[in-house]
């Protein structure tokens, strides 16, 4: 890369983008590059918040460029997310510290994601296109549905933000949101008031239920926030 300020053009979904971001973080650039993106994955919603569309639409390379050239340069907040282990045999492993881009879930979305990412992992043949990509979420999300694996996952862990233990109702998952969209261009907070959470200043954390209604239980503003998992009696 150039030693002054350039612009990159990331081809792919967000765990393409979130993967490029890293590699620029884990070089430590002087000047690292601006990143715009063309929407080629399945939910694309970073790309949706940042103004470049969910998806592409056979536009033309030259179009895509000049968009890029003249695009505005605005900043995204990036969160570390640490995942410590519990001593077992009196042995503890070594903290896991990953980057959170958009949102991270604990239960029924996450047991649907990692059910596509496995499938996906195992046979690729099977995705060709975002089309199918989509309907293998929707197969895993009615299995979900139906099965109801994650039924009271409120009782497995304990959630703090801004060191307040907080009060969790019946529940199936959790979802922690960087951006204001969730799974293709779903908005989690419609529904909240602008008195009551600002999801431009914190990190919103609604609970998310199976089927389609969600329910906002808070923010993190200044501290982390933290899930401590509940031993099993």
């Amino acid at each position: 890369l150039p030693e002054h300020t350039c612009r990159v053009l990331v081809c792919g979904g967000d765990g393409t983008v979130g993967w490029v971001l890293g590699a620029i973080d884990r070089y430590k650039l002087p000047t690292p590059p601006h990143v715009g993106i063309l929407p080629l994955g399945t939910g694309n919603d970073l790309a949706r918040v940042l103004g470049w569309g969910k998806g592409y639409r056979d536009e033309e390379v030259s179009d895509l460029l000049r968009e890029v050239e003249h695009s505005q340069l605005c900043m995204l907040d990036r969160w570390e997310v640490k995942i410590e282990h519990r001593r077992y045999l009196g042995l503890k492993r070594g903290a896991k510290v990953l980057t959170m881009n958009n949102y991270m879930g604990v239960g029924c979305d996450a047991n649907v994601t990692l059910n596509f990412h496995r499938q996906r992992q195992s046979r690729p043949e099977l995705f060709p296109s975002r089309i199918i990509n989509k309907f293998w979420y929707i197969a895993f999300g009615a299995r979900e549905f139906i099965e109801q694996s994650c039924q009271n996952v409120q009782r497995k862990f304990e959630l703090y933000f801004d060191g307040v233990l907080q009060k969790l109702p019946q529940l199936e998952g959790i979802i922690l949101l960087n951006i204001n969209s969730w799974s293709s261009g779903c908005s989690m907070w419609n529904n909240a008031s602008d008195d009551q959470f600002h999801p431009s200043r914190s990190v919103p954390v609604p609970s998310l239920h199976v089927g389609p209604s969600s329910t906002p239980l808070g923010q993190s503003r200044f501290h982390p926030f933290m899930l401590v998992p509940v031993p099993p009696l």
